[in-house]
């Protein structure tokens, strides 16, 4: 997740704030937290918290991504672990604002999930609603 995504999603600045920092930091050069904090619009306390919180986004993904791998090596696609890491995966890229990512993930386990264990199994319900958080999250 971008560091202005961030920001916004927090409320800790407006979109057009943020829109006039990127234009500064294109025309000064710099750090977007940086211009940020110059423009008065953020403290550097808050400037720490969200680098902080955008590090640990990362984090998360990046461990969902590698529990995924190693489940489908050691159970195979249709496993319950695996249904457990692959929605952890999809909500971690939610929390990233990766909506997209988290879409395509969903999507594609709906299909496998409605046709392995059909449409009101838990596992298909529950990809389901990954997969609608995601389209949400694509719209807002």
């Amino acid at each position: 997740m971008h560091l202005g995504q961030i920001l916004v999603a927090q409320r800790l600045v407006t979109k057009p704030t943020l829109d006039a920092a990127m234009q500064r930091q294109r025309k000064q050069g710099g750090r977007l937290g940086y211009q940020l904090v110059a423009m008065g619009a953020l403290t550097p306390e808050q400037l720490t918290a969200a680098l902080a919180r955008q590090r640990d986004l990362e984090a998360a993904v990046t461990a969902s991504a590698r529990s995924l791998r190693t489940v489908r090596i050691q159970h195979g696609e249709m496993n319950r672990q695996t249904v457990r890491a692959r929605q952890e995966l999809g909500r971690a890229y939610l929390a990233a604002g990766q909506a997209a990512d988290a879409l395509s993930l969903s999507e594609s386990a709906l299909q496998e999930y409605r046709k392995a264990f059909g449409a009101e199994h838990v596992y298909t319900r529950e990809m389901a609603k990954l997969a609608a958080d995601a389209r949400a999250a694509l719209k807002a």
